[in-house]
């Protein structure tokens, strides 16, 4: 028995007979989800420095808030 089957009405697809997996076998989409994923990573890391900035911000403003209190009741 062959390990891998056409998807039929599927170019670019295999069915594994072991597994039961349909696999795709098109480099050019494999390259294409490839660099989706790698975009998504690049914009997570975005978020997340976004995240993080503002974080500090909000611990600044509290500070200067804190310091103008401060600075009234003095």
């Amino acid at each position: 028995m062959e390990r891998y089957q056409p998807v039929e009405g599927h170019t670019g697809f295999v069915k594994d007979n072991y597994s039961g997996a349909i696999v795709n076998t098109s480099k050019s989409e494999y390259q294409k989800y490839i660099a989706r994923k790698n975009a998504k990573n690049k914009d997570d890391q975005k978020i997340k420095k976004i995240e993080e900035e503002v974080g500090s911000l909000k611990n600044d403003l509290s500070e200067i808030k804190s310091m103008l209190s401060q600075i009234i009741n003095s």
